[in-house]
């Protein structure tokens, strides 16, 4: 991405060809935003409770090969909400509009909406999840469409923003969750009990948790990523979802105090889930629970749950059951961690610790 953008920005192009120059550098700003906001995400303290003197990553702007420093958290977030918002303003609304396997205005927009929730910035948030939605729910897939979001992304307009993967890219992501068939297969994480039973059997989402025997017993397992595909474990990855987008836009209205327009949006995604959708009328504390339920419920097994966590500066708290579908079997050895945890902060890799000598390690 920094090679394209150094050799861009600056450069004199043709008339005829200014329009795609700008688009080209606007979908590298947003990708080097983009990877930047996951890297700080990781490896720096949440932006809401980091100080001016907490380290974040480095923020790689050139293609020299050299020994940088950890920039600050602060710093991290300034300069990635600088590349996205110029992609945004850079990038024209036709631009990889049919496609989502490229960026386009919408999911850039996602991707801000995503920052300024993480931020505590909620107007701009909502700004941001408005542009990359229809607002109605018709760009979200009903309950007989949902799993099409995993096996067909392409055709399903929920998906703003995917990671195309074909079969000699070498690239299984259904593999990574287990393998094999429902009566033989060896699962290599087992849902809680407790997030089990969150869905209800009129829930569509029902069917991305599957119970299978194993040698220890009945097991609860992940199957959102094995429901197709052109070969076993072979299907893309959605990154970026309508659905993620107007639960976002509803968190951040509640923050607001701008609870109908808040509840509008948790109905519609609550619609587009459940069989016997009947419309809430939740206000106060119980809205923003139903609000986080049903983000815990729609993004589960995307990637979400440990950044929802840090961003809201909520404590890990375990139910202490075990691994067993029945909630029998060993518990996890740690049941809380703490908000403030320094473990909510990964390290950083000890090749990074030994390829360059101005890289710090995280405190634990």
């Amino acid at each position: 991405a920094n090679e394209v953008i150094t050799r861009l920005d600056g450069m004199e192009i043709a008339e005829a060809d200014k329009k795609l120059g700008a688009n080209l550098l606007a979908e590298c700003l947003a990708l080097r935003g983009m990877i930047h906001f996951d890297l700080v995400r990781l490896y720096g303290r949440n932006y809401q409770q980091a100080s001016d003197g907490d380290l974040g990553v480095t923020y790689k702007k050139d293609t020299e090969t050299d020994f940088p420093a950890r920039n600050t958290v602060k710093e991290v977030y300034t300069w990635l909400v600088e590349d996205l918002e110029r992609a945004k303003g850079l990038m024209s609304d036709d631009y990889n509009a049919k496609i989502n396997y490229r960026l386009n205005k919408k999911s850039v927009c996602a991707i801000l909406a995503r920052v300024y929730l993480t931020m505590g910035e909620n107007q701009l948030a909502v700004t941001n999840a408005t542009a990359a939605i229809t607002g109605d729910g018709s760009d979200m897939a009903d309950t007989q469409g949902f799993s099409k979001v995993y096996t067909t992304s392409m055709a399903v307009p929920e998906v703003l923003f995917r990671i195309a993967l074909k079969s000699d890219d070498g690239i299984l992501p259904g593999n990574s969750w287990g393998q094999g068939a429902t009566t033989s297969y060896v699962g290599n994480y087992s849902v809680s009990c407790g997030l089990r039973e969150l869905y209800t059997t009129t829930d569509c989402r029902n069917s991305v948790i599957k119970m299978v025997t194993s040698e220890s017993g009945d097991c609860n397992m992940v199957w959102k990523w094995a429901n197709g595909g052109a070969s076993a474990g072979l299907v893309d990855i959605p990154l970026i979802r309508t659905a993620e987008m107007y639960l976002t836009r509803a968190e951040a209205n509640y923050n607001l105090k701008q609870y109908t327009p808040a509840l509008a949006d948790l109905n519609i995604v609550r619609s587009k889930r459940y069989s016997d959708y009947e419309a809430g009328n939740e206000s106060g504390e119980s809205l923003e629970k139903a609000i986080q339920l049903q983000r815990r419920l729609e993004l589960a097994f995307e990637g979400h749950r440990f950044f929802d966590l840090k961003r809201r500066h909520e404590d890990l708290e375990r139910d202490g059951l075990g691994f067993l579908a029945d909630g029998t079997g060993a518990p996890a050895g740690a049941q809380e961690v703490s908000a403030d945890s320094p473990y909510y902060l990964l390290p950083i890799p000890q090749s990074e610790i030994d390829a360059n000598e101005n890289m710090i390690q995280n405190k634990y």
